[in-house]
């Protein structure tokens, strides 16, 4: 196991700047935690490259490191009495330190005004180390929150360049310098939210080829190792939402990163968390000016099978969105799980009168008309679904639909 840091980068005691700042970039690439996404190891050891880093690249730092090692290694002296004890034995007799006899402790001569001063004296050191070490803490938290938002600003140029993974890891040097920092926590969510749903789409597609292949049925296993890998990272988004969650101080702040922790809550399951956070930022003074939490609990209610509680806030929510597709589909599917047929067909119609483009409505009439194993109606529905680009349907024509 490296013991410094110096054998943790895998450089020598001499190693210039270049080097160290070579050898990080090498192992960054090999360790960072976002190529292997929920392996505890890549992430503890990736911190303590970082660390590593971090202090040999600053020569002070370094410095202080190189005197603490040097210290450590070396041979500590003898005790300071064996000296002493064989300087006695080799002095003659009479030189022998004399034994203290006869002592007196001498009397206090200072005067009580005198010794009044003293201890003012004492009041006001001790008052000026007090302020000494408070100054010093805030000068440290000042110094970490500047270095914090350094790095947080270099993290949002690389993102915006399309590095995620240079952006991941200035935003994880900012956590380091300020952990509870809302806003870096908010992107590394966002950043880890992302990732997710890039994961799942390369699941769909893996879900796919095995369907279009008819490849053996061990690979689903693979399949559903891919799908806990994209549920891992949605956690890991959910953890840093909540992180920013509990440190914003403002209610629009809380409002904004509360729906990104409900909706990423929702796809992975924790349902009671997220009706517990749709209830916080119900909470809110202004609440009712973003109605999109009504949407949310409709969600968290569909996925908890309360269709008929689900179904009546969808609703309220297309009375305030005419526009809404999706909560109609939504509604029509509450329906549908409620044995009510004719009702999903009906409102689904509705969608593709109102909304010709909308692909899913197509894709979930054709569902039911294969329930119902009415095979041409269903491929004819998938077939205008996957014109309309609904991933799901291109799956279904594959299994349903071609020979």
């Amino acid at each position: 196991m490296a013991s410094t840091f110096y054998e943790v980068l895998g450089v020598s005691r001499f190693a210039s700047d270049a080097d160290i700042k070579k050898a990080f970039k090498e192992l960054a690439k090999k360790y960072h935690p976002d190529k292997h996404p929920g392996e505890k190891f890549y992430e503890e050891h990736f911190k303590k490259i970082n660390e590593a880093y971090q202090t040999l690249s600053n020569p002070q730092a370094r410095q202080r490191y190189d005197l603490r090692i040097n210290y450590t290694q070396s041979t500590p002296p003898p005790n300071q009495q064996q000296y002493r004890r064989a300087a006695n034995q080799q002095r003659p007799a009479s030189q022998a330190q004399a034994p203290y006899t006869n002592y007196k402790k001498p009397q206090a001569s200072r005067s009580a005004s005198s010794q009044k001063k003293l201890n003012n004296y004492y009041v006001y050191m001790g008052i000026g180390a007090f302020v000494f070490i408070i100054g010093c803490a805030w000068f440290y938290n000042f110094m970490n929150a500047y270095a914090s938002n350094e790095y947080y600003t270099e993290g949002l140029k690389e993102e915006q360049k399309g590095n995620n993974v240079e952006a991941m890891g200035y935003f994880f040097s900012s956590l380091e310098k300020d952990l509870e920092n809302p806003k870096v926590n908010e992107k590394v969510g966002d950043i880890y939210s992302k990732l997710a749903h890039n994961n799942s789409i390369e699941l769909f597609y893996f879900d796919l080829e095995l369907q279009k292949k008819a490849v053996d049925a061990s690979l689903d296993e693979e399949s559903a190792d891919l799908y806990r890998k994209m549920k891992s990272i949605d956690s890991l988004a959910a953890m840093y939402y909540n992180r920013a969650f509990e440190n914003y101080e403002s209610d629009e702040d809380k409002r904004r990163v509360g729906l990104k922790r409900i909706r990423t809550d929702i796809k992975i399951g924790n349902f009671r968390e997220a009706m517990v956070a749709a209830s916080q930022i119900n909470n809110y003074p202004d609440a009712k000016r973003d109605d999109s939490v009504l949407y949310y609990q409709a969600e968290i209610n569909f996925q908890m099978k309360n269709y008929t509680e689900a179904r009546r806030q969808y609703m309220s929510f297309y009375g305030l969105h005419h526009k809404s597709s999706d909560a109609l589909i939504r509604s029509a599917l509450c329906h549908y799980n409620e044995s009510n047929e004719d009702f999903a067909i009906g409102q689904l119609n509705k969608v593709i009168a109102q909304f010709p483009d909308k692909g899913e409505a197509y894709y979930f009439k054709g569902e039911i008309a294969r329930r119902n194993q009415d095979s041409i109606s269903s491929c004819t529905l998938f077939y205008k679904a996957d014109s309309l680009n609904v991933l799901a349907a291109k799956a279904a024509v594959y299994k349903y639909c071609e020979n």
